[in-house]
């Protein structure tokens, strides 16, 4: 499993940050950037479009890790 951060701008956009994941790769996001409720919704919402995601927040403390499972294929 690859674990990468990402450079955030100013406001963050779940969808697109989610978009941008490879298939394997995992991120880590500070709840203060993003709720774990929004990214829960977000990969929910990608699962029509072929992609599937693991969101979990247990065991940390005003953190989210998200993984890429499946990007859909082009």
């Amino acid at each position: 499993m690859e674990t990468t951060t990402l450079l955030f701008k100013k406001v963050v956009l779940p969808t697109a940050t989610l978009r941008e994941m490879k298939q394997g790769m995992s991120i880590k996001l500070s709840t203060a950037d993003v709720k774990t409720t929004t990214l829960r919704m977000t990969a929910s919402n990608l699962k029509r479009e072929g992609y599937m995601f693991r969101v979990s927040d247990k065991g940390l403390t005003n953190e989210t890790i998200v993984e890429c499972i499946k990007t859909p294929e082009l």
